[in-house]
Parts: structure tokens; sequence; C-alpha cells
């Protein structure tokens, strides 16, 4: 962040700490403000109207903009007017209009994004993963668009019995695939009928738990326990055999390449321990015997 960013951030801050100590007479004097940074005066139709309503009390829009200190929750509230002036979100703000320019395009301030899966005439178009999620947003706002609208999916259109799984080319997803094969469940056919969600990886299929987007998931017994410590109420119902899917092994050796072989050496051994061994098991790990 550079000197002129951080100096609008605070701007934005002590303007919303002026803005929330009395709503009423103060959302008028926002709106003036803001007249002032529309510089190319994209966005001066919808100011004068909110000033007009701003100005009359007994107005719906006066109300409804009185309801967010009334309905919604302070960070939310914060956060909203954050994104929208802080980071400098106007539909005129002068990073979208540099875009626009370098790209010859319109690059909208705000994006609706559908992460269900979709009828295409090529297919049915899979769901959007996190990962892919995080990537629209993070090249949007390097495009200066802050505001984002999701629907659809989950967890907004949540279906009946969805698991999440790592994709296949993953170590947890071919453990999990592995899983489903030995149970008699046709991954395929589960993912034709909506019943699947996919995470990069494992990190992204606990996450998909621990927040309940899906009613369950396929992880390490390690990454539960993580998820446990830190706060979630995710619940193990089952662990997977050893003749359910190959064992995930963790080797330890000595490089010969190492310049400190000795101090290796002690380490492993120090790793296989019984005060070692009996941290290894409490978070989910299974000691293999030499």
């Amino acid at each position: 962040m550079n000197v002129t960013d951080m100096l609008r951030r605070i701007t934005m801050a002590k303007a919303y700490e002026f803005l929330d100590r009395d709503p009423d007479q103060n959302i008028p004097r926002l709106v003036d403000w803001l007249e002032k940074l529309d510089r190319s005066n994209e966005i001066a139709d919808p100011l004068s109207k909110i000033k007009e309503y701003a100005d009359n009390p007994d107005s719906n829009w006066f109300r409804l903009a009185h309801s967010f200190w009334e309905d919604l929750d302070d960070n939310v509230r914060e956060t909203l007017f954050t994104n929208f002036i802080g980071n400098d979100n106007l539909p005129s703000s002068l990073k979208l209009r540099e875009s626009r320019k370098k790209y010859d395009c319109n690059i909208p301030w705000i994006i609706l994004l559908d992460s269900a899966a979709a009828a295409t005439p090529q297919g049915t178009a899979p769901e959007l993963s996190f990962d892919e999620l995080d990537a629209i947003v993070e090249q949007g706002k390097a495009l200066g668009t802050y505001f984002y609208g999701f629907f659809g999916g989950e967890p907004l259109a949540r279906r009946n019995e969805l698991i999440a799984l790592g994709n296949s080319d993953v170590p947890v997803g071919s453990y999990s695939l592995d899983i489903l094969k030995y149970l008699g469940l046709d991954a395929a056919a589960m993912e034709k009928a909506g019943k699947i969600t996919y995470g990069s990886n494992v990190k992204e299929v606990t996450t998909q738990v621990t927040e309940g987007t899906v009613d369950c998931g396929i992880i390490y017994a390690t990454d539960a326990y993580s998820a446990q410590q830190g706060g979630s109420k995710m619940t193990v119902v089952d662990t997977a055999t050893s003749d359910m899917c190959k064992k995930a092994l963790y080797p330890g050796a000595v490089l010969k390449s190492s310049t400190h072989a000795e101090e290796a050496k002690a380490f492993l051994a120090y790793l296989q321990t019984a005060p070692c061994s009996e941290i290894f098991e409490k978070v989910g790990f299974t000691v293999v015997s030499k």
C-alpha cells in the first residue's frame, strides 16, 4: 500500500466515524462530499436523488438508509462503507477509469457471480471452486472492482447430501475416490446428480466443511484435528481403514548432500522417541513401526 492509499484509508475511516455518530444528520453532508469526489459526474444523478431523499425523513429511501443502523451488524455496515467508498469503488473511481482506458473496454464496478453448476449448449458447466472464485475476485480487485454479488449454488441453493472431495489430481482426492469405490458409490453418478463439490487441495475441502457449505467431506485426520483446535465444531464420524485406500506415508531421511548429517540423524532419532510418537498420534498420525 502506497502513501496515497494509506492516507485515503485513514480519511475514509474518519469519515465513517463521523457518519456513524449521527447518520440522520450526517448522510446529507456525506453526499455533498461524494459529489466533490465524483470528478467525472458519472454518479451525479444518483447522488442528487440520494440528497433529495436524505433531506426527507418520511421517504422510503431515508428509512432504508436509517435501517442500516438498526438492522445491520456494525462490522457489516462498516465493511460495506469501506468497500464502496474507502476502496475508491465509486463507479467513477480513478483505478476503474485507468483500467477501462488501458484495456479499452468496460470494467464493471460490481461483478455478479453464480457459482452453481449450469446447463450450457456444450453440457453442464461445473461449479466454480473456491480457488476459481478467489482468482476472479483478486483479478477484479487489481482492476478496481471491489463489489461482488454471489447467488445460486452454495449455500443459497443448498442441495441435499452434498459432499466435498479433493480434485482427482491431488492426493486427498485420489484417496477419496478409492474410498467411494470401496463403499460401492459411483463418484461420476454422484457428480452428475450434483451431490459432489470439489476442492483443489485438502485445506479447501476442510474450509467447505467447517463453513457448513457442505454436509460432509473427506479429509485427513490431521486436518480435522487442526480445524477442531481452531474452534470448528466439525465432527469426525468415521475413519478410513487400510483396505479402503492407500496409506498416506510421510518418510524421513538424511540427504547424502547434507552438510549437517549428524544433526539430521539425531533429529530423525528424536522423532522416533515415545514422546514424539504420542504427539503424532494425538494430532491424527499413525506411527509406522520399523
